[in-house]
């Protein structure tokens, strides 16, 4: 346990000198237009923002939380590492378009185990193009995912291991309503995977960040994600977050979440889908 909180506690040493040190740097925020955040090389801000409440977007973070597999309570610590951003930004079609990379490390470790074991890391790298259309955004992506079971977690457990990869694509759209409401809804399809799994699946959520802060940048917000998974017979997938935003109106697109945070349905980790799991925490987490 002792192990691992320190590894927690790295985390999140590394977060925050992270970003003082960006924080620090001067940002095309405030060299440039409102156009040139969005388009040419290393465009400021992306017109596709990343969704708070699904399990798998690329940021950073460190979470505790109880996880509950077959009746039964476990401890886990989930650090994730990655980020997304947008490579070149252009105009046409009376859009705003925008062609990006992403990439993040999914880790979750057991905090019950003698050595705090590593459980499962899963590692995500995609490319995304995005289009804005006033309150409209959009985002088609073509990405890779690979699963790794960790080397503690194997010896101790002796589980019958899966060499688990796929490539995909998926289509997700995006709608403003206002100033504080966010609803989006899509779907995605494996295109080739070791084994063979099934192609097909979906997804929708809302979030609801307050348009007004409190204590002067804390903004409340609660997130929601529903997805399914063709392979896993189309169970629900819930996830849901709630806590506070900080961010500065000078760097805003930098933002700092504390998040309580739930998920009930077959488990994101890997090897692991098609367990069925609940899990609740907490934890923070940065996006650049």
């Amino acid at each position: 346990m002792r192990g691992t909180l320190h590894k927690i506690q790295g985390s999140l040493i590394i977060l925050i000198f992270t970003g003082i040190f960006f924080g620090n740097l001067p940002t095309l925020k405030a060299q440039y237009s409102i156009e040139h955040k969005l388009v040419g090389f290393l465009p400021g801000e992306e017109i596709f923002e990343p969704l708070l409440a699904d399990p798998r977007s690329p940021h950073f973070s460190a979470s505790i939380q109880t996880f509950k597999e077959n009746g039964k309570d476990r401890s886990i610590a989930a650090v994730n590492l990655g980020s997304s951003f947008a490579i070149w930004g252009w105009n046409a079609l009376g859009g705003t378009w925008q062609l990006g990379l992403e990439a993040g490390v999914f880790s979750i470790f057991d905090l019950d185990a003698p050595s705090d074991d590593l459980i499962n890391s899963d590692f995500i790298v995609g490319i995304p193009i995005s289009l804005r259309y006033g309150a409209f955004s959009m985002r088609a992506k073509i990405y890779h995912q690979s699963s790794h079971l960790g080397d503690e977690f194997l010896l101790r457990n002796r589980p019958e291991r899966v060499d688990l990869s796929y490539e995909g694509i998926d289509v997700l759209l995006s709608l403003d309503v206002g100033k504080a409401l966010r609803v989006y809804g899509g779907g995605g399809r494996i295109i080739k995977s070791k084994p063979d799994l099934k192609e097909k699946s979906w997804q929708a959520g809302a979030e609801l960040i307050s348009p007004g802060a409190i204590f002067g940048k804390v903004y409340p917000l609660i997130a929601f994600d529903f997805q399914q998974f063709e392979e896993t017979d189309w169970n629900n997938n819930y996830s849901i977050r709630a806590g506070f935003q900080i961010k500065s109106n000078k760097f805003a697109n930098r933002k700092l979440l504390l998040l309580f945070e739930s998920f009930k349905g077959n488990s994101p980790n890997g090897q692991f889908y098609d367990l069925e799991v609940q899990t609740i925490g907490g934890g923070v987490h940065l996006f650049f």
